[in-house]
């Protein structure tokens, strides 16, 4: 039986090649398989002939065919293969735009680096018009770990008709192990504002006057958890800021014109919101202490700070999250005016002119309604107040602003987003494009 099990696999090995092979029989051909080999065909007394000749004859034949092709079909196999160069750079093409369309989509576990780049026009009440571009990338430190977010890098550039020009990055790391991760921030500006003073009874009181502002900054904050959900950080904060014009030096009320500043500190958090840059739910707590030491900078005396940040995100309906948060900053007294308080801007009190009100200490409460649309698109609604005040002896209840407003959301990509905010204050109005939530 394995005599007749080796003849049949040549056979058909022989026939699979194309090379012919006739069978004769010598005795009884047996062609139903035996019992236990349901899909074996067992020959018996049977004898192979390979007719080596006529295949090799077959062949030579196809070979000289082969040859005796025109030179036509050589220029067409030419133009079909830059047919399909051209495909493939129209391909090469395509991807870079498909990842600007489709950017939501978590590929980074297909892709190393998974980015996205688009130019825009801009309008901020503090720079007017202008044009600014985005790039956005995500990535994985650790490729195998589904649990770990994606690391996030953002690039980020603008120059407006009043001189206003911005170039920074920021984002992200998280490191293989999910127990550490690092915020990364470097950027540098020059600004054309307006300047009403550096305390809030001079800012309500007072016209503004121009200054033109230099700035360059970086800054890193590490976090290691060291239980579920809670962190240990540490904090390293550099800035240089220079009022290279001032219409006015007075209303700087008697402090330098630039400074270098540089401080250390550590934190304390709770952080168990699903994601960092576009939570849906969690709560998120934190405390980070900084002291600017006088001897990396060039304040002439220590310098501390204090920040607490407390934030919450409820899910509601479908698309609909509930985001809360309370925010507190406390300086030492006097502090330096780059380093003292604002309202306005990016994050809080949306509305308001940046740096239209100022003072040592920030306060301020906000909550937002973020309800996702359709595809990439959202929209949220906000609200709230803060104020900006030397001392808490010295707080006054005119001194609370409100702001509201509503906002546009586009998902540039996975988990975060493009933001286009309105909003509303005490007399005022102002428009913010950012990247990320405001909280």
């Amino acid at each position: 039986m394995v005599v007749s099990l080796l003849l049949a696999a040549c056979f058909e090995t022989l026939s699979a090649r194309g090379i012919p092979a006739s069978a004769g029989g010598l005795g009884t051909l047996i062609l139903q398989p035996e019992p236990g080999a349901d899909s074996v065909r067992v020959w018996r007394d049977v004898l192979f002939e390979v007719d080596v000749k006529a295949w090799a004859d077959s062949l030579s034949a196809k070979r000289k065919s082969r040859d005796s092709v025109p030179a036509a079909s050589s220029r067409k196999r030419r133009s079909d293969s830059a047919m399909r160069s051209d495909t493939a750079k129209q391909n090469k093409e395509g991807n870079f735009w498909q990842r600007t369309v489709s950017g939501h989509e978590d590929r980074t576990f297909e892709q190393a680096f998974d980015y996205s780049l688009v130019l825009f026009p801009t309008y901020t009440n503090e720079g007017s018009f202008g044009i600014g571009g985005i790039g956005a990338a995500l990535f994985r430190l650790d490729r195998r770990d589904s649990l770990m977010p994606p690391s996030d890098l953002s690039l980020e550039g603008n120059a407006s008709l009043r001189g206003f020009f911005y170039a920074g990055a920021y984002g992200t790391l998280y490191f293989p192990g999910r127990r550490s991760r690092l915020y990364y921030e470097v950027s540098f500006s020059q600004q054309n504002l307006d300047f009403w003073g550096i305390c809030y009874d001079s800012c309500h009181v007072r016209p503004p006057v121009s200054q033109t502002r230099w700035n360059v900054m970086a800054l890193g904050y590490y976090d290691y958890r060291v239980l579920k959900n809670f962190y240990i950080g540490a904090a390293l904060d550099f800035s240089y800021n220079n009022a290279v014009k001032m219409a006015d030096p007075a209303y700087l009320d008697g402090q330098r014109s630039s400074y270098i500043l540089t401080g250390i500190g550590l934190s304390l958090q709770y952080d168990s919101r699903d994601y960092a840059q576009n939570p849906t739910q969690g709560l998120n707590l934190l405390l980070r202490q900084m002291v600017y030491p006088s001897f990396m900078g060039d304040a002439g005396r220590t310098l501390w700070r204090t920040t607490f940040t407390a934030s919450y995100y409820q899910r509601l309906w479908r698309g609909a999250v509930l985001a809360t948060e309370l925010y507190a900053e406390c300086n030492a007294k006097d502090m330096p005016w780059p380093l003292k308080e604002s309202v306005g801007g990016y994050y809080r009190l949306r509305g308001y002119y940046q740096g239209r009100y100022m003072d040592n200490n920030l306060f301020s409460f906000q909550l937002e309604l973020r309800q996702k649309l359709f595809w990439r698109v959202g929209l949220v609604a906000f609200g709230g107040f803060g104020s900006v005040f030397s001392s808490f002896q010295d707080w006054r209840a005119d001194q609370l602003l409100p702001a509201y407003g509503v906002g546009l959301r586009f998902e540039f990509k996975h988990n975060l987003n493009v933001r286009l905010d309105c909003g509303w204050g005490r007399e005022v109005f102002g428009v913010v494009f950012a990247i990320g939530e405001s909280f």
